[in-house]
């Protein structure tokens, strides 16, 4: 198969000075429809590596409770419950004082 590129896990975006340069390791981000999780802290006129596949522990809304399975959105760097782009699922329930929660992103 010599149309193969890669596996699709990683990413890459280009960081300019208005797009991507507060973003910072282990952050969710949004590129169009997409969210993955930041592989490093960005660096203006360096490529950045997001991870666009797996289950990360991320923050939520203290008033969010989530039930295993759940399709949760990221809308304005946060996650919710409805709103923005579909960001995954609950891979576990979490109560609504919990500051963290494991997500399974989309792709």
């Amino acid at each position: 198969m010599n149309n193969f590129r890669q596996e699709g896990k990683v990413l890459h975006v280009n960081v300019t000075s208005s797009v991507f340069n507060t973003v910072k390791s282990g952050d969710l981000v949004a590129v169009g429809d997409v969210v993955g999780v930041a592989v490093t802290d960005a660096v203006v006129g360096r490529p950045l590596a997001i991870h666009v596949t797996g289950v990360y522990q991320v923050p939520k809304p203290t008033t969010l409770a989530v039930t295993q399975g759940q399709t949760l959105n990221f809308v304005s760097g946060a996650i919710a419950a409805t709103g923005g782009v579909v960001a995954g699922y609950a891979w576990e329930a979490a109560a609504a004082a919990d500051p963290t929660f494991l997500l399974r992103l989309k792709l």
